[in-house]
């Protein structure tokens, strides 16, 4: 009796096995069909965002040339300020004299009267260039933060993909 309980023990245990045997190799092909199915999605996702990388490197190069050239005119625009400045102080300069010599002499001073209104319609000429200069570096200035404010959302929108 005992043989043939341990053969009907032999043949439940194989039964088990083989039964055992059929579920893991289901499980087996269930993981290996989900891993190549992430695998794909995580190649994909590292695709798209090498992509989107060299999107935005060659979107910050162009930007850096803008910089350059921004750059490049508010120096300018610094340097006709520093002239404009010279000029200023020297019509101002030329005022006082005036003003001086009309004290000393009346008649020096209506000879002089056409070059003060010369000197007059300079310092206005000079003025309005003043103003538009002063508009253009608030433009450009203006036009600075938005892009900066621009770049920050852009850095934080990555960061928080690169973090997923």
């Amino acid at each position: 009796m005992v043989k043939k309980d341990l053969e009907k023990i032999e043949h439940y245990n194989a039964v088990l096995l083989e039964e055992m045997n059929s579920k893991l190799k289901f499980v087996v092909e269930y993981v290996q069909s989900t891993d190549e199915r992430y695998q794909k999605k995580i190649d994909e996702f590292r695709q798209k965002h090498d992509q989107d990388i060299e999107d935005i490197k060659l979107i910050l190069k162009m930007h850096e040339k803008r910089f350059d050239s921004i750059e490049f005119t508010l120096d300018l625009h610094g340097k006709l300020l520093i002239q404009n400045e010279k000029r200023w102080d020297e019509n101002n300069r030329r005022w006082d004299e005036n003003q001086k010599q009309w004290t000393e002499n009346q008649q020096r001073w209506d000879l002089n009267q056409e070059r003060w209104e010369g000197n007059n319609l300079q310092l206005q000429g000079m003025h309005q260039l003043l103003n538009i200069l002063v508009n253009e570096v608030k433009d450009i200035k203006l036009h600075l933060i938005n892009r900066d404010n621009y770049f920050q959302t852009e850095i934080s929108t990555i960061k928080t993909h690169l973090n997923l």
